[in-house]
């Protein structure tokens, strides 16, 4: 059959004699039918040959189709009645059709001619079974699942799908059964096998009991239909690239044994991924469910899981791998390294296990027990380090002994000597804090010691400044939206003669007259610089609580204790006894000179209020001269008592031990891993969302989703099938983010098998491009 003999016509001059005597011979014409061929009237005839039909005109072949196209059969039978060479009635009689099937093909051909008959038939938006569905179809039929279950994922109907495999432009397996499981076989399963709860590769496990698994189990996954948490690994390509699986042959020592590092590593960044907040959670769900989403039968048991991490903590091997990380992120952003933002952060503690020293909290506005840690983050809030301060001497003594040189170390694309020499205004890096750190004395051994430059809040200000120096300015934030603001920026000289600094003072003037004062010592920035920077600070705070409240940073990993060393330095606690005491003596001091301040004589006063007015008086020069003198005895004490010691030095009673940090480290850098990757895939799904707040919400529902996990050995391939969203606008964002991934090209860890992901019912997309997601 070719569709080009669709176009096929008699010749005018048989047409015109035929026309001349409807229903008759025309005159000189002879009834030719060839031999074999069964007559439809005088001059047509037809012949079946095999499976193809062809229709003579005398003894001339004018057109063949196959006996199953029945497309052409009805366009040319139509066109032979348009064309008057014989009537519907001869038509019905010599191939058996009925009248209304002849009917119906000769009103389409009048309509619309020979090409109506081979146009496919569209729905509301056009084919249902489009390319990527019936390749989605294919795969699923392929796998073994049936026509039914097919038609449920893929939202079409099952009719359909039938009709899809009846006519040849789908196929079914011929035989044999399926590997693929559903969820409730997986866990029925799981629960028969002989060595535990989903062992279910007892060989493997039996050699690694022997030792002979030096590399852990080999990486293998299976056929499998709705996978807890199937979603999750989507963000494993994410988590490869923020480093995860980066310097662990130098930093941890392999295991011996079924599981492998990379195993440990990826199982406690999923958990973070899906909000699994500690190690014993992990028993409230399937075992069997999450080791499919690692390539193995299952995952550790609670106690062995706690002895990896254990292992992996020892030796400061964790310590070593965050700096790595950190040195890493730097290299692959320094537009963004050049801004530094510090801050601390208290955990806190209530066990009973120690006594920690009180510390304020500002969240809580209540001084409680806990450790203090200072981060250091991006301007976009991303985190570079962490410091842990069981024993806070406050943020400047954290800044000059453990960040700054580390700072100095890591920074990259710092000027070098020579160029810092030849340009004075040039600096390093700026490191941004809050008012704690706001200390002119710091500020200029910084910028003379290192040439660093520090910019935070003004701590005292000072009068207001005239409104009309303020001038509305487009700043940029480092985020890149941008912001207009009132700014005025003068030089300022702050702290005291030898020890004090200028610096160049920006104030941003808010809508109820209020002033911000900052204080930069970036020289060779300008005013608009340094309020991106400091006003970005708040990404900083984001951080921190979105940090509490997803991936529980202020938990503890493990429990116990550990000592001191006894050479370490530490505040006098006697010495802060004392400065606590002067404190609070000149804080009554300044309330009775105020009040005293405040008795005025009144010229209408009595004799009787005289007297009480001087009794008043005479009470407050005496609370006034006790004090001064309380005060000046606790001068002297202070000035003879030593600020610090060594912790050997401190009584008994006065010592405190430090809660366990070896695997709190491990697991901060791999929760810090997991917020970068999770970052990353929100930029990039923001794309297509026209509400970017939901972004975070819609990636945590992707994680917490389900997900078939369709290995395709021969192809070197495995499929993540993503199942669908709440809704098709979140189904196109999450689209647009595998999308990406795909086009990564990445193999899953431990195996040469490309990761590939899907949804599970692509839907069709509406999208204006002005107007985002509709």
């Amino acid at each position: 059959m070719g569709m080009g003999n669709s176009k096929w016509h008699l010749p005018p001059r048989i047409l015109s004699e035929i026309r001349k005597e409807e229903g008759t011979v025309p005159q000189g014409w002879l009834p030719l039918i060839p031999n074999g061929s069964t007559p439809v009237n005088n001059v047509l005839s037809v012949e079946k040959t095999g499976t193809r039909w062809t229709y003579f005109f005398g003894l001339h072949p004018v057109f063949f189709h196959e006996e199953k196209d029945r497309r052409s059969f009805s366009m040319f039978t139509a066109q032979l009645v348009c064309q008057g060479v014989c009537k519907q009635v001869e038509i019905m009689r010599a191939f058996g059709v009925s009248k209304s099937s002849v009917g119906r093909a000769v009103e389409k051909y009048r309509k619309g001619g020979a090409k109506a008959f081979f146009r496919n038939r569209k729905g509301h938006n056009g084919s249902v079974l489009t390319d990527q569905v019936k390749a989605d179809a294919q795969e699923m039929l392929n796998l073994g699942m049936g026509k039914h279950e097919v038609a449920e994922k893929l939202g079409i109907k099952y009719d359909t799908l039938r009709k899809a495999v009846s006519d040849g432009r789908l196929s079914e397996p011929s035989s044999g059964k399926t590997n693929t499981t559903s969820r409730t076989e997986r866990i029925n399963e799981d629960a028969k096998a002989q060595m535990g709860t989903a062992c279910t590769r007892p060989n493997e496990r039996v050699a690694a009991a022997l030792g002979l698994l030096d590399e852990g189990a080999p990486t293998s996954f299976e056929s499998c239909n709705d996978v807890s948490f199937g979603g999750v690994v989507c963000a494993l390509p994410a988590l490869i690239a923020a480093g995860l699986l980066s310097h662990i042959d130098e930093c941890f020592k392999k295991f011996k044994g079924y599981y492998s590092n990379i195993h440990v590593l990826v199982l406690v960044a999923y958990m973070a991924l899906c909000r699994i907040e500690t190690v014993d959670q992990l028993q409230q769900y399937s075992p069997g469910e999450f080791g499919k989403l690692v390539g193995l039968d299952r995952i550790p048991e609670v106690r062995c899981l706690r002895n990896k991490l254990a292992e992996l903590s020892k030796d400061d091997a964790p310590e070593k791998w965050a700096g790595l990380l950190s040195s890493d992120w730097m290299e692959q952003a320094p537009e963004l390294a050049g801004a530094l933002y510090v801050d601390g952060h208290v955990r806190v503690y209530h066990g009973k296990l120690t006594k920690l020293p009180k510390r304020f909290v500002s969240r809580e506005r209540l001084c409680l027990r806990g450790t203090t840690d200072y981060w250091v983050n991006d301007a976009l809030g991303q985190p570079y380090f962490v410091v842990d301060r069981p024993v806070d001497k406050g943020m400047l003594e954290a800044l000059r002994t453990d960040i700054i040189p580390r700072l100095l170390k890591d920074v990259p694309g710092q000027p070098s000597k020579e160029e810092l020499e030849e340009d004075p205004t040039r600096y390093r890096f700026v490191v941004i804090f809050d008012r704690e750190g706001y200390s002119p004395v710091f500020f200029k051994e910084m910028w003379d010691k290192h040439r660093i430059a520090c910019i935070t809040y003004h701590k005292y200000p000072g009068d207001s400044w005239p409104t009309e120096w303020f001038v509305e300015k487009e700043v940029e934030m480092p985020a890149g939206e941008k912001l207009t603001m009132k700014l005025a920026e003068m030089g300022s000289w702050i702290g005291g003669k030898r020890s004090g600094i200028w610096v160049r003072e920006t104030r941003k003037l808010c809508k109820n007259d209020h002033q911000t004062s900052l204080v930069s010592t970036a020289k060779s920035a300008i005013s608009a610089q340094d309020a991106a920077l400091i006003f970005s600070r708040w990404s900083q705070e984001n951080f921190f609580g979105y940090m509490m409240k997803h991936f529980a940073i202020d938990l503890l990993s493990e429990y116990g204790t550990e000592d001191f060393p006894e050479n370490l330095i530490v505040i006098n606690p006697a010495w802060r006894r004392l400065d606590r005491a002067r404190r609070s003596l000149n804080s009554k001091l300044t309330r009775r000179r105020a009040k005293y301040a405040g008795l005025d004589l009144h010229p209408e006063m009595d004799d009787e209020k005289m007297t009480e007015w001087k009794l008043q008086k005479a009470e407050l020069v005496e609370d006034i001269t006790h004090i001064e003198h309380d005060l000046a005895e606790l001068k002297i004490q202070l000035s003879e008592t030593p600020h610090y010691t060594e912790w050997k030095d401190m009584e008994s009673d006065e010592k405190f031990k430090r809660l366990r940090s070896g695997k709190k480290r491990l697991v901060d850098t791999i929760k810090m891993i997991a917020y970068r990757a999770e970052t990353a895939m929100v930029n990039i799904i923001r794309e297509k969302l026209a509400k970017k707040d939901e972004a975070r919400s819609l990636i945590r529902s992707l994680f917490k989703s389900d997900a078939d996990i369709l290995p395709n050995i021969e192809e070197g391939v495995i499929t993540i099938r993503v199942h669908n969203m709440a809704n098709p606008r979140f189904d196109r964002a999450i689209e647009h983010l595998l999308q990406n991934l795909n086009d990564a090209e990445f193999n899953y860890p431990g195996s040469t098998l490309r990761l590939r992901y899907r949804m599970a019912s692509p839907r069709p997309s509406n999208q204006n491009p002005e107007k985002g997601v509709t």
